[in-house]
């Protein structure tokens, strides 16, 4: 389903190859899994801007110990999920993981998804 904002702006909705709910259950690990979509638009110097994401936002336990490898892999991991589940994500600006240990932001990947931008 795609809405059209302006004259030159749709607003993309994720289509999954399965369903949502069988990406967030992919992250066994983690202690809360969201995956969301967001539009933002608006006029900056009288131009129209929009910007559309996929998040994906991974809570671990806050007693678990982390290095750089542990969150490369989790990065790494989502990237290939999403690749694998998310059937339209190259129509969406960007991809970003946060990765958090409790309520503690500890690494934020955003990579552009948009081979148009």
């Amino acid at each position: 389903m795609m809405s059209c904002i302006g004259d030159n702006t749709e607003v993309k909705v994720p289509k999954y190859k399965s369903n949502k709910e069988n990406i967030i259950n992919k992250f066994k690990e983690a202690e809360d899994v969201e995956l969301n979509w967001s539009f933002k638009s608006g006029f900056i110097n009288g131009e129209f801007i929009s910007d559309q994401n996929l998040t994906l936002n991974l809570e671990y336990p806050k007693k678990l110990k982390v290095d750089e490898k542990f969150l490369e892999e989790k990065i790494n991991f989502s990237k290939r999920i999403s690749d694998e589940e998310i059937l339209n994500k190259k129509s969406f600006d960007y991809f970003i993981v946060n990765i958090y240990l409790g309520d503690s932001l500890i690494k934020e990947h955003k990579e552009k998804s948009n081979s148009e931008l």
